[in-house]
This record gives C-alpha cells, structure tokens and sequence, in this order.
C-alpha cells in the first residue's frame, strides 16, 4: 500500500480481520492478505499513531475454481475435438491445460468452460488443470488420450 506518513503503521484491517503491517518506508507499507470465510469485497483500514488512514481502501475476496468434471474425457492424441469442464468458480479462467499443455478455450458461465483438447505425444491419461484469478484446480486422469 502507498501513501504517506505509513511509518507509524500498526494494523491493517481487511474486514474485521488483521493484518500486521510491514512498513517499508514511510510511503509504503505490505501486508499478508488474511484468509476470508467467502468471496465479496471488503474495507480496508490502515491504522497509524496518528489515527486512521482517510483513503478508502477495498479488496475482492474470489473463491478459487474447483474442477469436478468433462463432458468428454477421451480422444485421439491428435486432439482438435472440445469438452467441456464443468466446476465452480471458473468465470475468471485464465489458463487450461492437458497435462501441461495450454488449450485453447471459451468460458461459457461460472460452472462451465469449453475447451479445444491439444495434441499430446503419447497416449492414457493426463491431468487437466484450470487456472483463474482465484488459483487453480486439478482434476487429475480426468482426460485419456487414445
């Protein structure tokens, strides 16, 4: 966080939930961002010996993506042909890969991502892996190259 007069800092508030302040100068200060019980945007409070920080500060909580299936899970190791992941949390979908492979892919609703399967150069299963802004999730097998 930027500003000034931060030297003084002594807590920082995301919500109700601390944050100890590491001040690295007196225009700046850092804070591990505390886990949240849920998604949503809240208040953020910097606290120094001379009151409250008059800036108003916010930060989105986002869930992270949880993967629990594919429309189709087999395919020639040519790839080409699209399955769709089915999960929750996928609206912010930046990456999707089979077994380390970037696909091609669309995001269809927060719960289902269409994706172009890549080639692979050997056959059996492989993991699928969707990245978004929230982290990332893994079904692992979940797609077999034939």
């Amino acid at each position: 966080m930027n500003g000034s007069k931060l030297a003084t800092a002594n807590a920082v508030l995301f919500g109700t939930l601390l944050a100890p302040p590491l001040i690295i100068s007196d225009q700046q200060i850092t804070a591990a961002v505390p886990p949240a019980t849920g998604p949503g945007v809240v208040p953020v409070t910097v606290t120094t010996a001379g009151g409250l920080a008059t800036e108003t500060l916010t930060y989105t909580y986002i869930d992270p993506p949880a993967l629990t299936g594919l429309s189709t899970n087999t395919g020639s190791r040519f790839g080409g042909n699209v399955t769709n992941l089915t999960g929750r949390n996928l609206g912010t979908a930046t990456n999707v890969a089979f077994n380390g492979v970037n696909a091609q892919f669309s995001t269809a609703a927060d719960n289902t991502l269409a994706a172009v399967v890549p080639p692979s150069p050997t056959t059996g299963p492989v993991d699928v892996t969707v990245t978004t802004v929230g982290g990332t999730s893994t079904l692992p097998g979940a797609y077999t190259y034939t």
